[in-house]
């Protein structure tokens, strides 16, 4: 509502000017308006502002047809806890069906398109934020302006507000700007960020199939997708058995060695039949496999019937020591039982030096099983020792030895230096001034004694006893007495080997009798 003006008003203004120039010329029926305001005949005081007024409406009393009167000509003043109009026809106040502009209302009475205090049309776009539908309103003129802070509904910006602010550069779409929410407030061709979706934004999007028919397993940017990466172009997992090696380190490893498809995803152990090494991709790593050929020593049937390994298969004969064995043919497609020859069947085989279970029987050939078997065993003589362990109780102590078994035993005794055996035909050992000295004794009264027919040597305290033959024949343990005594210690004799009449000899040594006869048969 426009301000409304009259001629007494400007007149009043003259008035005043006028009289204030000329006090002394004022005329008596002219009005003083504190403070310094003086209105001619014919015209009145405002009752609370400093102006004149030539009727009644602003001398604060309600007048004829008057509706208020504030005390003031002037629309919007707001003097009167109940403000007046100009010209006093109306009370200035939301509601009046009057739309007072000097009082800042755009509209009137309220409704759905006026506020409570007719200070807004309700519109977006009128610079005016109106609760509780407005957050904010940067329009002008009822034209909304979209800004980066407010849509052009006049809320606030927000990803997922299914509006696309196209003020704000980080909104390309919206997530819910095509009306389907997916998880994560994505859509098919919108991010979470409402940015736009795409493989190699570095952002992954279930919803996304046009490049993944599945939707978007990965994404590590345009940089980092590769196909030699964990995620490929497609925004999908390079996952073994897909045709591209994933090269990507995992703990220091490469994650894949190989790839070549679908199989090379399944595990792989064996190489083809025939190859005698292989490299294989097993579930994406290469592996070295194992062979498999005629001669590995495994049967692969088809087309192997049998495989004794490559020395074994196209042999005629079972190996030395095998009585029986099935043999295999060189291509191993047949196979047959065969025999092979062992110490023990009376042949001598390239392998063997003797083998006849005659011989064997008193040992002159190795018999079955042993560390020799089958190998002529050389015969020594029989040996044995004797130690001197204390000179103290030695006189008197007896031991007897026989060069054969068919010899009688010669005994031989301890006496003191000038002493004389206890026993005629006994041979007496002189005890030394120490052990060593009596086993030098012991050693030259045994070696002197042609009788017996045994060496003897001292060395220390011990003396070492040999058999002047070879055989069996020499195996006759030297007997001491007392037994328990603990002035020497006795061993042997022991070592010969040798064969009984008519068994099986090679040297006269070998028997018994020491007579091996022309048809190599002990007499």
């Amino acid at each position: 509502m426009a301000l409304k003006t009259t001629g007494r008003i400007a007149f009043a203004v003259a008035a005043v000017a006028a009289l204030v120039a000329t006090q002394s010329c004022r005329k008596p029926e002219a009005e003083n308006c504190p403070p310094y305001i003086f209105c001619p005949a014919g015209w009145h005081c405002t009752a609370r502002t400093a102006q004149c007024i030539q009727g009644l409406c602003g001398n604060g009393r309600i007048d004829g047809d008057e509706v208020c009167d504030d005390g003031g000509v002037t629309d919007g003043d707001l003097i009167d806890p109940r403000p007046c109009s100009a010209d006093c026809r109306w009370e200035e106040r939301c509601g009046n069906e009057h739309i007072e502009t000097a009082t800042g209302e755009v509209c009137d009475p309220p409704s759905a398109t006026c506020s409570d205090d007719c200070k807004s049309s309700l519109v977006c776009g009128n610079h005016q934020v109106d609760p509780p539908n407005e957050q904010c309103d940067p329009g002008d003129d009822n034209v909304p302006l979209e800004t980066f802070e407010c849509d052009l509904d006049c809320t606030f910006r927000k990803c997922g507000d299914g509006r696309i602010n196209r003020a704000a550069p980080a909104e390309q779409c919206d997530r819910m700007g095509d009306g389907v929410e997916g998880p994560d407030g994505q859509s098919p061709t919108c991010n979470w960020n409402c940015t736009a979706s795409r493989c190699g934004d570095d952002e992954i999007n279930p919803l996304d199939t046009r490049t993944a028919p599945g939707g978007e397993q990965c994404d590590d940017g345009d940089t980092r997708n590769g196909w030699n990466a964990s995620c490929l172009p497609t925004c999908v997992w390079n996952v073994c058995g897909d045709a591209h090696i994933d090269r990507t380190m995992v703990n220091g490893t490469q994650d894949e060695d190989c790839d070549g498809g679908p199989a090379d995803a399944l595990p792989r152990v064996d190489c083809p039949y025939g190859q005698t090494s292989c490299t294989l991709c097993s579930v994406c790593k290469t592996v070295q496999g194992a062979p498999h050929y005629c001669g590995d020593g495994k049967e692969d049937a088809p087309p192997e019937v049998c495989d004794r390994g490559s020395s074994l298969n196209g042999a005629t004969s079972c190996p030395y020591g095998t009585a029986t064995c099935w043999l295999c043919s060189g291509d191993c497609r047949h196979e047959w039982q065969g025999t092979g020859p062992f110490c023990g069947d009376r042949n001598v085989s390239n392998d063997e030096n003797c083998d006849n279970l005659a011989s064997m029987s008193c040992g002159t050939c190795g018999p079955s099983g042993s560390s020799d078997q089958c190998e002529w065993v050389s015969k020594g003589p029989a040996e044995g020792e004797l130690t001197v362990l204390t000179n103290q109780g030695l006189p008197g102590v007896t031991f007897s030895l026989a060069g054969d078994r068919s010899a009688a035993r010669t005994v031989f005794e301890y006496v003191e230096e000038g002493g004389a055996v206890t026993t005629p035909g006994n041979v007496a050992i002189t005890i030394g001034t120490g052990i060593n000295q009596t086993a030098t004794h012991t050693a030259n009264a045994i070696a002197g004694t042609s009788a017996v027919g045994i060496h003897a040597t001292a060395s220390g305290n011990v003396v070492s006893l040999t058999n002047r033959v070879q055989g069996i024949s020499g195996d006759v343990p030297i007997e001491l007495d007392p037994t328990d005594t603990t002035t020497l210690r006795v061993e042997g004799m022991a070592g010969g080997v040798g064969c009984r009449t008519d068994e099986t000899c090679r040297f006269d040594y070998d028997c018994v009798n020491g007579n091996c006869r022309s048809n190599s048969k002990c007499n």
